[in-house]
């Protein structure tokens, strides 16, 4: 749990912001004002497969920790509490709007962003060489790879032999 009491399913409210770009004229609209917030990493999705949410990490509790935003009203929601996730680690899935995958260390861990249910699919097999970073996902769904360096190789899991990732 996080200092100030935040957990997987707090619901912290809407705080959303809108305000039109002095240069551009764009309306630009906030989702998290409170903490610092941040994007996933640059070349992947925020948004999960249907549009509804977009997916945030933030300071608000203290420590950095994932979001969802509903981009219809603004509604967000805390996803982890766990202090061992990796700040760029989280992926939603492209083929289920329900779920993410985050690295805890060398463990993959399948998020249900919904019902916040956590199952691990997978460790990256030591020994391990520097730190491990954002996941990617195969355009079928089913093979995760990670950058993080393991006998200095790029990891990859085979999710085919694994129950689906159907929640």
């Amino acid at each position: 749990m996080a200092p100030d009491g935040g957990h997987a399913g707090k619901d912290w409210g809407v705080e959303r912001e809108s305000y039109l770009d002095p240069v551009t004229g764009v309306r630009v609209t906030e989702l998290a004002t409170v903490g610092t917030s941040d994007n996933l990493y640059f070349h992947v999705s925020n948004f999960t497969a249907d549009n509804r949410y977009v997916l945030v990490s933030s300071t608000r509790t203290g420590q950095r920790q994932f979001y969802r935003a509903q981009v219809e009203t603004g509604g967000l929601v805390q996803l982890t509490a766990d202090p061992s996730d990796n700040l760029r680690g989280l992926l939603p899935d492209h083929t289920n709007a329900c779920s993410a995958f985050v690295m805890r260390g060398a463990d993959v861990i399948a998020l249900d962003i919904v019902d916040f249910t956590e199952r691990e699919i997978g460790t990256i097999p030591g020994p391990h060489v520097g730190g491990f970073q954002q996941p990617s996902l195969s355009g079928d769904g089913y093979v995760q790879f990670h950058t993080g360096r393991t006998r200095e190789a790029v990891a990859i899991i085979d999710l085919l032999g694994l129950p689906p990732l159907r929640w």
